[in-house]
């Protein structure tokens, strides 16, 4: 027999799952913005260093933050299917 949720239901499981990942990405974008902010009360060098340093690396956390977030399923999926000795190749 099938489940039917209703859509206050869905709404309140959407947001168990978007309240952590809404704190995360704050706080990992609040970082460079803070970075900015104190690095421009200093000098317009090291605002410049700052500006620099954050576009290099948000390009490179976003990249393994993608590949990590795509291996998650995947892994669950083989974990469930009772597979486990692929785990450790897809890792």
């Amino acid at each position: 027999m099938q489940q039917t949720f209703t859509y206050k239901q869905k709404a309140r499981e959407m947001l168990i799952v978007l309240v952590p990942i809404f704190i995360t990405q704050l706080a990992l974008m609040s970082t460079g913005f803070f970075d900015t902010i104190m690095a421009g009360h200093v000098s317009e060098q090291d605002l410049a260093g700052v500006a620099v340093g954050v576009n290099l690396f948000f390009p490179f956390w976003g990249s393994c933050l993608g590949i990590i977030s795509g291996l998650t399923p995947v892994v669950a999926a083989l974990y469930g299917g009772c597979r486990h000795e692929k785990i450790t190749f897809i890792i």
